[in-house]
């Protein structure tokens, strides 16, 4: 058993941007991880077009979180969520004190997360 502490994100939004393109049209896919409560997490994607948002966001996906260790250094988070389709989706990483999140999903696919200042969610 491990000496490190538990570190909450709860009542913090995350958010990555992401290029996208579909029929010749460019723009980006921001998603965003809402850490509503101590275990749990809403993830909810939109779609900006040369900045006028296109998609508003919308939910799609709900899970849990699990993080373990200090931000000082680097701790841990592991993510558990079922999308749309009822398929669960995995994420592990970790986050730092810079208020840096790197996740890697199923795939291998690695994003880096930034956490949105000074907002806390109700």
């Amino acid at each position: 058993m491990s000496n490190c502490a538990t570190y909450k994100l709860d009542k913090t939004i995350w958010y990555t941007i992401s290029p996208a393109e579909k029929d010749g049209k460019k723009g980006s896919v921001v998603t965003s991880l809402y850490f509503v409560s101590a275990d749990t997490v809403d993830i909810y994607s939109s779609v900006i077009v040369d900045s006028v948002l296109v998609v508003t966001p919308f939910k799609m996906a709900k899970g849990i979180y699990s993080s373990l260790g200090n931000p000082k250094k680097e701790a841990k988070i592991s993510i558990k969520a079922e999308n749309l389709n009822k398929e669960e989706v995995e994420y592990k990483g970790a986050f730092h004190k810079n208020e840096a999140m790197i996740l890697v999903s199923q795939d291998s696919i690695a994003k880096l997360y930034r956490k949105l200042p000074n907002t806390k969610l109700p």
